[in-house]
């Protein structure tokens, strides 16, 4: 579900409006350049961001550039973001180490003994 801001737009689209907010106005090569692979999805009303690199997940944390992103995200209606590495998945509660394993590798026969 995408924020009231942001209905009826999907996660890439929003992120791409923010690319293009970003590329005009803010004059941050280091920061367009860092959120340019980053993938996007809803999580409910939040914006989730992925990136599968450590230094650009830690780099996007700093407060300057939080600040940046919240500014140009609130432009489009999006009042709550985040940025994840690309592994770290919420916890489902009650699924077992088996049962996860067979979720994330569906297409490979998994054998617990």
């Amino acid at each position: 579900q995408p924020a009231a801001g942001a209905e009826g737009m999907s996660a890439e689209f929003v992120f791409g409006k923010f690319m293009r907010l970003l590329r005009k106005g803010s004059r941050n090569g280091v920061l367009f350049t860092m959120c340019a692979d980053l993938e996007a999805a809803f999580e409910g009303a939040k914006l989730v961001l992925y990136t599968e690199n450590q230094i650009v997940y830690s780099l996007l944390g700093r407060a300057d550039h939080a600040k940046t992103m919240e500014e140009l995200f609130s432009q489009l209606g999006i009042t709550d973001f985040e940025v994840r590495l690309k592994e770290e998945r919420p916890k489902q509660e009650g699924l077992s180490v088996e049962s996860e394993l067979k979720r994330d590798f569906k297409d490979y026969p998994i054998e617990i003994k």
